[in-house]
């Protein structure tokens, strides 16, 4: 049976406002409901948790209060009731998900007063919820389907066992596609390590790719290594060797040594894990918080077999000094000393080729270096 549009609007009992904020908090006093997996929508009441868990699945279209006056500046919005959109194939099934909501068994609304007509729209502007949506699933790499032929659409139906709508009305692809939404925010696989190892590395670098984007400073294990302790000791290799991290130095000026913040990162990382990574961003702070940005410094990548390096000095621009960059000399030092560092990494006897969290220290020693040489103290120190 095709769905159609149904327009509901429900009227308040007399006198009944002080009972509907009564009722709102019922039974869910500090809920949070998850929307399209990224935005978190505070909710604190029963109502809208239903309404919102049925909007997902495509059966309201609209909903909201209906007022005695526009909402005035400085003061509380005087409702009065209910309007709402459904999609539903009878009059009849709108009415059983009425009856489940907080404000018809409390009695908040005039249930005898009730209407319930056919409605047909033709203008519907997109909600704010649905945008935000969009935005979260192309974060998190999801189709939203709307550019769909109608042939993927079936065929997308039918491997996440959805019916289908018999007509393609637009409300009807609109339900249609907010069940698509919600069958893939609610999918679970359970089956990880019925892949072989070479497949499941796949899926953990693929899971990874977004971390990899932007370098890394005192992170949080993403939520795919608190699962248990066998996906955990497979994942953290490939996120730690995978993406890249700052190291991040202070004190231009006199000395260079890493910020807590990194200090606290490096410090506390297991010896195994710090062993995994590969890419280091090295940024330094002057002094002066209020003087200038971080500046980004090198770029250090280990090969994987861990027998080599790719270095690379980054622009590094003093807001006092119309400058290019830091001096050639300058420039040579830094070289120097961070190949210094990186050679005796990758041939040292122990730990050969992997860094560990007393490395981190010695490139901010051959920083220091650079900082008190004669080629830096204009470019450094001249504030005028």
């Amino acid at each position: 049976m095709a769905k159609h549009e149904w327009m509901v609007i429900l009227k308040d009992k007399p006198n009944s406002l002080a009972k509907r904020m009564e009722v709102r908090p019922y039974a869910f006093p500090s809920l949070l409901v998850h929307y399209g997996m990224l935005s978190l929508i505070r909710i604190s009441s029963e109502h809208l948790k239903n309404v919102l868990e049925q909007e997902k699945a495509g059966f309201w279209l609209l909903g909201g209060a209906s007022l005695d006056e526009p909402v005035q500046e400085g003061q509380g919005p005087k409702i009065n009731g209910s309007v709402m959109l459904a999609l539903s194939e009878t009059r009849e099934e709108v009415i059983e998900k009425l009856k489940q909501d907080v404000y018809w068994t409390k009695g908040v609304w005039d249930v005898d007063g009730i209407q319930i007509f056919p409605f047909k729209s033709a203008i519907r502007k997109i909600s704010d919820l649905q945008i935000a949506d969009w935005h979260a699933r192309y974060d998190r790499g999801l189709l939203t389907y709307d550019n769909c032929t109608k042939e993927e659409l079936r065929v997308l139906a039918v491997q996440r066992g959805i019916p289908a709508p018999a007509k393609k009305t637009r409300a009807e692809k609109e339900a249609f596609l907010c069940l698509l939404h919600h069958a893939d925010d609610s999918c679970t696989f359970t089956k990880l390590f019925n892949l072989s190892p070479e497949i499941r590395i796949l899926v953990y670098e693929q899971y990874c790719a977004c971390f990899s984007q932007e370098p890394l400073i005192m992170p949080t294990e993403p939520p795919l290594a608190s699962i248990c302790r066998s996906p955990r000791g497979e994942f953290l290799p490939v996120f730690y060797s995978q993406c890249s991290f700052r190291v991040d130095l202070e004190g231009a000026h006199s000395r260079c040594r890493p910020k807590l913040e990194t200090a606290l990162s490096f410090g506390r990382l297991q010896p195994s894990f710090m062993a995994r990574i590969r890419k280091l961003l090295i940024r330094i702070r002057d002094e002066d918080e209020d003087s200038s940005p971080d500046e980004e410094l090198a770029q250090i990548e280990r090969s994987k077999d861990g027998e080599g390096y790719n270095l690379i000095l980054l622009p590094y621009r003093n807001q006092y000094v119309d400058d290019d960059g830091l001096p050639s000399a300058a420039k040579s030092m830094m070289e120097q000393g961070l190949r210094a560092v990186m050679n005796k990494v990758i041939t040292r006897t122990e730990a050969a080729g992997q860094f560990t969290s007393t490395d981190v220290y010695r490139l901010s020693w051959a920083m220091q270096d650079v900082w008190k040489h004669e080629a830096l103290q204009l470019f450094v120190l001249d504030d005028s």
